[in-house]
């Protein structure tokens, strides 16, 4: 219930609180067309979709297998076809996800071990997407103006250990560079959660010998401290 004024507005909530994609449900089903639209324009569907994917995640922070139960259930009790085929994108999408498997990642039932959270996964998974389809677009001749991206990830949500996971995914290496007070968190970090940890460091004095520890690294992947 909206109370409006002037110089005031505010917002009660009369009911119970909704999930994002709920709400979006809801919608859809108000207005007669919309969905036909929406399918029709690729660039409104595709944003649709990822509305949806990131409202469902929070299902998904604990237990992955909670989260598949909920979208399985919102698959089931979609009152339209359109909003049924958007559920099952999603589902397939996430079970994809689900699979994603890392080299060398220590998993498992040693002491050791150690977990990758699903939003982690899933921010691994649309960043490889993204890179297959900038790869595709090169081999077509329509390569894509900006094919990077940003990880706007909060503070201790795991931004290094994606981009460590990234990395093991690339044969040709990386070049990793850092703010100074950080550069060996990335080494405790592979350390920490790879088997095999290989990251190399170059934190020499002068920047001569910073480029001879890069160039001698090869396809390893290195950390520069600035």
């Amino acid at each position: 219930k909206l109370i409006g004024e002037p110089s005031l507005m505010r917002v009660r909530q009369t009911s119970k609180p909704k999930n994002t994609d709920e709400i979006l449900a809801g919608l859809l089903a108000l207005r007669k067309g919309v969905a036909e639209k929406i399918q029709k324009n690729p660039h409104q569907l595709r944003y649709l979709t990822r509305k949806m994917e990131v409202s469902l995640l929070k299902h998904f922070m604990r237990d992955e297998g909670e989260g598949m139960r909920y979208l399985e259930t919102r698959v089931r009790q979609a009152e339209s076809p359109f909003l049924k085929t958007l559920y099952q994108a999603v589902l397939k999408k996430f079970k994809a996800v689900a699979k994603l498997k890392i080299p060398g990642f220590k998993s498992g039932t040693n002491e050791d071990a150690q977990r990758l959270f699903f939003y982690q996964k899933y921010a691994i998974y649309e960043i490889l997407q993204r890179r297959d389809e900038a790869l595709r677009s090169a081999v077509e001749g329509h390569p894509i103006q900006n094919p990077g991206v940003i990880l706007a990830m909060e503070q201790g949500l795991g931004k290094t250990l994606v981009a460590l996971s990234l990395i093991r995914q690339h044969e040709e290496g990386a070049l990793i560079v850092a703010p100074n007070p950080v550069g060996g968190v990335w080494g405790e970090q592979e350390g920490r959660f790879f088997e095999d940890p290989g990251l190399v460091l170059a934190n020499q004095s002068s920047s001569s010998a910073k480029v001879k520890a890069i160039e001698e690294a090869g396809k390893t992947p290195k950390v520069v401290p600035l």
